[in-house]
């Protein structure tokens, strides 16, 4: 069929890619042969050259020719920069399109013909740097459109030339190896002349294979032009008689290819190029030309075009504007089967989801890197909707043009996903399990992961770390079928479960009714027809049962069978992890202090959270009632010694310890050095050092002092009424469980209303302890600043619930649902104890003083209305003031002057107590003495013990609450008090007034 002007961009597609097809083994002949074919036939011209650089800089040497005779291609063999003007010459030096008329001079002793009017050259480029020329001959300069081809096909040929076979062998780069004649490829051109006005044509003698090609015996033939024209293919005919009146009324050359019939009708394909011949007067008279059987050649394209379109892969060749204009078999059926048109428009016209994955930015890569494939996998290459398809795009740049492969990989695509898709479930179970703390987070994880990555239809999961059997979680069962199956104990007590230790796989109802045949009615109950039943087995015992089943069929491939097992031990590990934490959750609450102590004048709440990702740990707070309504407030943390139970043994061990070492009424700092000698003891026990933080403060409501002493541990945080809350400034010593000095306890005295709040590492976040500095307490201050906003009640029992919302708040704000780290926080509002219940005297350290006391505290409890403690009373200001007289140091004198000073006494009449406390100058501790029957003397302090609830006595030099805030000190004292029960706890209370206090 004849392809003049009429050729469209997709046939100029189709000759690049059939360039692009060439074997990526083939030389640089096949290349540059192929080329120059292709470029003839493109830009309608006469015949093609290709030149290359040459050994001498700025020289191009003829490489191949397609269509011109040696007379004429003698000449431009071999081309210089002189003359200048030639159009190869000027297209590689300057990297551009060019068309001239020059023509180099004929050269000595070679024959020429009549040379074409002029030459459309166009640059080879390799890497960007001119590195030859492809050239057309043609009587008239070819269009704009066909010099873009030119340069679109040099360009291409500079890509392949790169990857073609050398020519000859060394180390020079390729173009600069001169050409071997014998490497050309001589293509046999038959000359032909028409003449206009008697039709006759005349052809010589290389013209006769193609008369035997065209069915004319070329000995008798009559030589007439529309004999010829009668052995045209008819398909083709019509429009080579139209190319030939265009190029008489034109007055131009022409080149068609067309088809011709031989004796058998067999089909042959020639070439013809053309040009008119004019007499002096300008008519045209005759038309020569030159004639080429290509039938190999178009045989071989006609094979590539067949190859190209026949490929199983659905291609499409996209034009410039990225509309489809050559599609091959395999995407017109595929256009056919999803019903859509893509030739003459773009792929997303049609499915607009390709626009959205990267269609367009695909194209464009592929055209900023010609001949260099770039791939994308799309969703789907469809316009239907929830089509579970996957194509892997290849887009391969050819100048303006993109050759778009696709390869439906939704198969291994899917494959693909489903292996991410188990990798990202057993990831997940395998995080959920080691999280996991209670049994039902063990059903949990397993709902969650493990039924989609078998896609199971019910679970059921047995329990057995418990004193029975029993039932942690199923899903998709009835509450009928749960009922009738627990009488059974199936499958915790099946036959052989605690011999066969080995998954059980069940894949029909039948091989059920062969196990298990009083299961079967059940099953139809629930319309099972496929089982799994797993063992949960540990290095000890067996700790439960994963029961898993389908509704269809279901086949358990080896794979399969692997995982189910694989998945068990880790679901056995992480059930028996939750027994075991359940364990020591219980421990724990028995191990904490739990509801805190009724404190006099203080009111105080607190708050623990277990870890959730580290497990159990060894925060604690606490809180102890001391003689003479003070308080004791404790917090800490084991920061060494393992995880777990590890951690609370030690916690539970401290505590305890500083509550026994706390009954012996002892300051802060010197508490703390008996914890650090018990800590020292665990740590060489456990043969691994243990440390522990921990702060104590003893608050006195009578005297509103507060003594604070930290070892490793953060300050407390106060707020005063009115102020916004700051760390208080103190020492902090070293941890417990390391050799050092007892910190010093630092001493303050507190406004009533003021909260003070201790808390452990865990509420800060993991970067507590960050470079083994403590950390600053930035988020729970603002937090305790803004809560504080709404003030503090007066209100004791509305006081407590103030600071129970400041803990939930605490905790639900500062602390995630995956905290790293266990977290306690105590927080308190100091208070005072009215001044009405506060009695106190100073008497001489005289025997006489013991009258005289007895007639103050008789006279203030009539005052206070509990006459019924006066004989009590009595017994204990007896002898109390009497050992202080007879064997005490004065208060405020020299300790080696025993004959001056004072006793003070203070009378406390609190909630559920009246506390009577004598004050001397000494550090003797009194003692107790038991007298045989016949002896008068040293029956004062066991009357005391006996009349009495508890009595003591403990040291206080500094801390005389008298002393207390005046800078005052004593060299030594203490303080020996009784406690007596109140007749009627809930009695009447009298007034907060002055009168009672005496001096």
């Amino acid at each position: 069929m004849g392809s003049g002007r009429g050729d469209t961009e997709a046939e100029d597609g189709v000759r690049l890619a059939m360039l692009e097809a060439v074997p990526a083994d083939a030389d640089v002949s096949d290349v540059l042969g192929t080329a120059l074919l292709h470029a003839v036939a493109g830009v309608r011209g006469l015949c093609g050259l290709a030149h290359l650089s040459g050994r001498e800089e700025g020289t191009l040497r003829l490489v191949a020719a397609s269509g011109a005779p040696p007379g004429l291609t003698g000449a431009w063999e071999l081309l210089t920069d002189t003359p200048s003007g030639l159009a190869p010459t000027r297209a590689f030096k300057d990297g551009s399109v060019v068309w001239s008329q020059a023509r180099p001079p004929a050269r000595a002793g070679r024959q020429t013909i009549s040379h074409p009017r002029g030459v459309l050259s166009a640059p080879i480029l390799a890497g960007g740097i001119p590195v030859g020329a492809v050239s057309v001959m043609a009587t008239d300069e070819p269009p704009e459109d066909r010099k873009r081809y030119l340069c679109d096909l040099a360009a291409t040929v500079g890509g392949r030339l790169a990857k073609a076979g050398q020519w000859g062998t060394g180390t020079a780069p390729w173009w600069q190896i001169p050409t071997d004649p014998p490497t050309m490829r001589k293509v046999k051109a038959a000359k032909w002349s028409r003449d206009l006005n008697s039709g006759t044509l005349d052809v010589d003698a290389a013209s006769e294979p193609l008369l035997v090609r065209a069915g004319l015996d070329p000995n008798t033939w009559d030589r007439h032009i529309r004999t010829w024209i009668d052995r045209i293919h008819p398909a083709d005919r019509e429009e080579v008689m139209k190319e030939i009146a265009r190029a008489q009324r034109e007055r131009s050359t022409y080149v068609v290819e067309y088809r011709v019939l031989d004796a058998q009708n067999r089909e042959s394909w020639l070439l013809l190029c053309g040009w008119l011949v004019y007499d002096t007067d300008g008519h045209a008279v005759k038309m020569d030309g030159f004639a080429w059987d290509i039938t190999e050649r178009r045989s071989q394209e006609q094979w590539l075009a067949g190859m190209l379109d026949s490929y199983p892969q659905p291609t499409y060749v996209l034009s410039a504007d990225d509309r489809v204009v050559w599609a091959n078999a395999a995407a017109r059926g595929l256009a056919d089967r999803e019903q859509y048109e893509i030739l003459g428009r773009t792929p997303w016209e049609s499915m607009p989801t390709l626009q959205e994955q990267g269609l367009p930015d695909l194209l464009a890569a592929a055209r900023a890197a010609p001949g260099r494939p770039a791939t994308l996998t799309v969703t789907s290459w469809t316009r239907r909707r929830g089509v579970s398809a996957y194509y892997e795009l290849t887009a391969v740049g050819i100048s303006d043009f993109v050759s778009v492969t696709l390869n439906d990989v939704t198969d291994k695509t899917q494959t693909a996903l489903a292996a991410a898709e188990r990798r990202e479930r057993l990831t997940g179970l395998n995080q959920d399990l080691i999280k996991a703390r209670t049994p039902q987070h063990v059903v949990d994880a397993v709902i969650g992961h493990v039924m989609p990555l078998v896609g199971a239809d019910r679970v059921l999961i047995h329990d057995l770390t418990g004193a029975a059997p029993e039932l942690a979680g199923s899903v998709g069962y009835s509450p009928e079928f749960l009922a009738e199956l627990a009488p059974m104990g199936w499958p915790q007590n099946r036959e052989g479960s605690a011999v066969d230790a080995r998954p059980q796989f069940v894949a029909s109802a039948d091989e059920l009714a062969e196990r298990w045949p009083h299961l079967v009615p059940l099953a139809r109950l629930e319309g099972e027809h496929s089982w799994v039943i797993l063992p949960l087995l540990t290095a000890e015992e067996q700790v439960g049962n994963l029961v898993l089943s389908w509704s269809g069929a279901h086949t358990f491939s080896p794979d399969e069978e692997a995982l189910l097992g694989t998945v068990a031990v880790a679901i056995a590990a992480a059930l028996s992890r939750a027994a075991e934490f359940r364990e020591a959750l219980r421990l724990q609450a028995e191990l904490m202090p739990g509801r805190l102590p009724a404190l006099t004048a203080v009111s105080a709440a607190a708050q623990y959270r277990t870890a959730s990702v580290a497990g159990l740990g060894g925060d604690w707070y606490d809180a102890h009632r001391l003689p003479g309504g003070r308080s004791l407030f404790v917090v800490g943390g084991v920061t060494g010694h393992g995880r777990g139970l590890g951690k609370l043994s030690v916690m539970g061990i401290l505590r305890q310890a500083i509550a026994a070492i706390a009954a012996l009424d002892l300051p802060p700092d010197e508490i703390l050095a008996h914890a650090n000698d018990v800590a020292l003891r665990l740590g060489a026990r456990a043969q691994e050092p243990v440390t522990v933080t921990c702060l104590l403060a003893l608050y006195d409501p009578t005297t509103g002092h507060l003594a604070v002493a930290s070892s490793g541990h953060p300050p407390p945080l106060m707020m005063s009424p009115g102020r916004q809350p700051t760390a208080l400034r103190m020492p902090v010593g070293k941890p417990l469980g390391l050799p050092h000095v007892p910190p010093e306890a630092t001493e303050l005295s507190l406004g009533d209303g003021t909260v003070v709040a201790l808390f452990t590492d865990g509420l800060l976040g993991p970067a507590a302890h960050s470079n083994g500095a403590l950390s600053d307490p930035v988020r729970l201050a603002a937090l305790i600043a803004r809560h504080g906003a709404s003030p503090l009640p007066a209100d004791p029992a509305r006081r407590g619930r103030w600071l129970e919302a400041l803990c939930e708040a605490a905790f639900g704000t500062l602390l995630a649902e995956s905290n790293p780290d266990d977290a306690a926080l105590l927080v308190l509002a100091a208070g005072r104890v009215p001044a009405g219940r506060i009695a106190t005297w100073e008497m001489p350290r005289v025997p006489e003083s013991a009258a005289a006391a007895r007639a103050a505290v008789d006279g203030q409890l009539s005052r206070w209305g509990l006459d019924e403690l006066s004989w009590s009373a009595d017994q204990v200001i007896s002898e109390l003031v009497g050992n202080c007289a007879r064997h005490a140091v004065g208060i405020g004198v020299n300790a080696t002057d025993d004959t001056a000073g004072a006793i003070r006494i203070r009378l406390l009449y609190l909630d559920n107590d009246l506390v009577i406390e004598v004050y001397d100058g000494s550090e003797a501790a009194p003692h107790v003495r038991h007298p045989s029957y016949d002896q008068e003397f040293g029956r004062g302090l066991p009357i005391v013990a006996f009349v009495s609830r508890r009595w003591g006595a403990r040291h206080t030099g500094s801390r005389d609450p008298e002393a207390a805030g005046t800078g005052r000190r004593t060299t030594a004292s203490k303080c020996v008090w009784a406690c007596l029960a109140l007749p009627d706890p809930n009695g009447r209370r009298p007034g907060d007034s002055e009168e009672g206090r005496a001096q």
